[in-house]
Parts: structure tokens; C-alpha cells; sequence
């Protein structure tokens, strides 16, 4: 899940910064946009990839 979130963060272009803090799945992210439409964009193509990747997790365990 965290690998997931963290490699579609590392290579996407808009990311400028992206800081591992102390706690489980604690990141600081900067990101440059020139519109908040990209923002808007960029936010929803997070939120996909994490739900993705919980659903991906999720049946995993069911599995085991």
C-alpha cells in the first residue's frame, strides 16, 4: 500500500517535495500546479491510487 502511494509520488512530475515523517503513512507533500483544476486532478489521482491499493491489500488477506 505505502510502496504503491509513494512511487506514483516520486515519479510524478508535480511532485516537488516529499518528506517521510515519523508515524505510519505520514508524508509531507508539496506539489506545484498552475491551476487548481491540476490540483483538483492531482488529488482525485491520489485518492484513486490509494483506494486501489486498499481493495488490492484487502483481498489479499481474504485470500490468506
Amino acid at each position: 500500500l505505502e510502496n504503491r502511494l509513494v512511487d506514483f509520488l516520486v515519479t510524478s512530475p508535480k511532485t516537488i517535495h516529499l518528506l517521510k515523517t515519523e508515524g505510519a503513512l505520514d508524508y509531507s507533500l508539496v506539489i506545484g500546479v498552475k491551476t487548481i483544476k491540476e490540483f483538483d486532478e492531482f488529488l482525485n489521482i491520489i485518492t484513486t491510487n490509494i483506494m486501489i491499493s486498499i481493495f488490492i491489500f484487502l483481498a489479499d488477506l481474504k485470500q490468506s
